[in-house]
């Protein structure tokens, strides 16, 4: 796994890596995970899972406007989250050599 601590960063590693999903916050310094995500979607086809503590519908609507695949608020337990994120995968019917792809984890 690879932390990033802002979406500029993120926005970089994304380039420089191949990842097999993303787990991004959406308050974040400098850019929103929303436009971290709508950056990504333009070169990315990875599950994009957002983490939150807003619990508003907008907020979880919007995320899913601009590519986001899932949408996990704060507090959650991590086996949850390890859950959504294969769960994805799962869907996505990847190759297991790409699933060893590491993961991106952004803010939060």
């Amino acid at each position: 796994m690879i932390k990033a601590e802002s979406g500029k960063q993120a926005l970089a590693a994304a380039r420089e890596r191949q990842f097999n999903s993303v787990i991004l916050d959406i308050e974040m310094p400098g850019m929103d995970g929303f436009e971290v995500c709508r950056k990504m979607r333009e070169t990315l086809d990875v599950p994009i899972i957002f983490l939150s503590s807003r619990r508003d519908l907008m907020d979880k609507l919007k995320c899913f406007e601009l590519g986001g695949d899932d949408y996990v608020t704060k507090p959650f337990h991590f086996t949850e989250l390890e859950a959504r994120v294969e769960a994805n995968l799962r869907s996505l019917k990847m190759p297991n050599n790409y699933r060893k792809h590491q993961k991106l984890f952004v803010g939060a």
